[in-house]
């Protein structure tokens, strides 16, 4: 299959080399991809890390600039317009999750999914990430009665057809599976690894997750509710 890679990156100048080149070799030795193009959404960073980005830049390795941070649901929404294949994924910059689980991603996708989303069991974060993690899993579900473990994990396969047509408003990147999953679409979440991160700083703490997450739950309830969906035959 053509796979498109979208992967919003915002001040992480100590992690770009290596995340370019663990990028490219692990879709290069991925056995489901025949082609692939890495879409760099390069978010406003105040560091190096556009002129790092520049660097790798290849045929295979875009870079889409943003001209002020704009934050990650716009990153993700702009490599979503760009990407120039069906199959979509999804990972952070900071590689605290493998892209070798791709693998196993595509492969349950090929079984009939629109949406493989990875959720990590074992999560290497400090004690108050895990908290507000588990505090943010109990009051989503408490109001969308989701089902999903993970439905926040950078990591995710899914087509462009199931969510090109969702508008992204401010923090709903968080909710990709259900927003998939709200317009009818096929979709399953699968465990996958998480690691600590070894360079450069999380973007994301207690504070600035949960005031904008509940704002964004009610939101999304509210289109959960209101979403209507149609099928129209035309007849000459």
């Amino acid at each position: 299959m053509n796979f498109s890679l979208i992967v919003p990156v915002y001040n992480e100048e100590d992690n770009v080399e290596r995340l370019l080149k663990r990028l490219k070799d692990s879709l290069g030795g991925n056995p489901h991809i025949n082609s692939y193009e890495i879409l760099c959404i390069e978010d406003g960073s105040t560091d190096k890390t556009f002129e790092l980005l520049q660097r790798f830049k290849t045929p295979e390795v875009k870079i889409i600039k943003f001209k002020k941070n704009s934050g990650q649901s716009a990153a993700i929404a702009a490599g979503i317009k760009y990407a120039q294949y069906e199959m979509l994924g999804i990972i952070d910059g900071d590689l605290q999750t493998d892209p070798d689980d791709f693998i196993k991603l595509l492969d349950k996708q090929k079984k009939g999914y629109d949406c493989v989303s990875g959720a990590r069991i074992d999560r290497k974060d400090n004690a108050s990430k895990k908290f507000s993690t588990w505090f943010a899993r109990k009051m989503r579900n408490w109001i969308l009665n989701d089902g999903f473990y993970d439905i926040t994990c950078p990591l995710k396969v899914l087509t462009k057809e199931s969510i090109q047509n969702i508008t992204f408003y401010n923090t709903f990147h968080r909710f990709v599976p259900y927003l998939v999953k709200m317009q009818g679409y096929k979709v399953i979440e699968i465990p996958v690894r998480h690691y600590h991160r070894i360079a450069g700083k999380s973007k994301y703490g207690v504070w600035n997750r949960l005031f904008a997450g509940v704002w964004s739950l009610y939101a999304v309830k509210w289109m959960s509710k209101n979403y209507i969906s149609y099928e129209v035959e035309l007849n000459d």
